[in-house]
């Protein structure tokens, strides 16, 4: 196999180095190769029955053709280093990555009013949050004062035990049955390169006539980057 063809047989890759400089080493090797061709032309054109002596020329040649061989050799060398260097650095992200979606999340519903006077009572199918899914939130009050409630706000928590990276356009809360209500989706992020470290979903107002129970059928979807 010829080091040209062994410089395209470095498999591509997603960084800047090594992928992108495949072409550029592929070019360097074939200049050399095609000088060690012109030098060995030269040893090999040399009259050999002119009873002239060409030891001198053909030790150069030589010594010419194993500087280019350094060369290429050096060239292989620094190849293969990149290509080592990448591959730790792949391995790494792997593990960053591996690390910001394998989490588990843990997750709250608190309300403006206390438990005493609005009974907050809730639970969501899948029941273990363990990485980015739809899931499926039911949520079930009742006003136990002896007036009626106009503004009670409810407060859907979620917060993950490692460092998500959580897509914050397609990750919200939405109302699927009636009665209707809207939400207001925050993602709380943290670090320079802000991993996610809370969700919060707020409701508009609801109401709650005296002594009304009130169900919420709601959806939670939780998508990564």
């Amino acid at each position: 196999m010829s080091l040209i063809a062994l410089v395209a047989c470095v498999p591509k890759r997603d960084n800047v180095n090594p992928a992108n400089s495949n072409s550029t080493d592929a070019d360097r090797i074939a200049a050399l190769e095609t000088k060690v061709s012109q030098l060995q032309s030269k040893i090999a054109s040399l009259p050999t029955s002119s009873g002239n002596n060409y030891d001198a020329d053909i030790d150069n040649l030589q010594v010419q053709i194993e500087d280019l061989q350094t060369q290429l050799d050096d060239i292989l060398v620094e190849i293969d280093d990149r290509i080592s260097v990448w591959e730790k650095e792949q391995e790494a992200t792997q593990e960053e990555e591996e690390a910001a979606t394998n989490v588990k999340w843990s997750w709250d519903i608190t309300s403006n009013y206390n438990e005493n006077d609005v009974m907050v009572d809730y639970w969501q199918t899948p029941s273990r949050m363990e990485s980015e899914n739809d899931y499926t939130v039911k949520v079930t009050l009742k006003n136990n004062i002896a007036t009626a409630i106009t503004d009670l706000i409810l407060d859907i928590t979620y917060t993950p035990n490692g460092n998500p990276y959580v897509d914050e356009k397609n990750t919200f809360m939405d109302t699927i049955s009636a009665p209707y209500t809207l939400w207001d989706t925050e993602i709380v992020t943290r670090g320079d390169d802000e991993y996610c470290r809370r969700i919060s979903n707020m409701s508009e107002k609801i109401k709650l006539g005296v002594g009304e129970e009130l169900q919420l059928k709601l959806e939670f979807i939780l998508t990564y980057k």
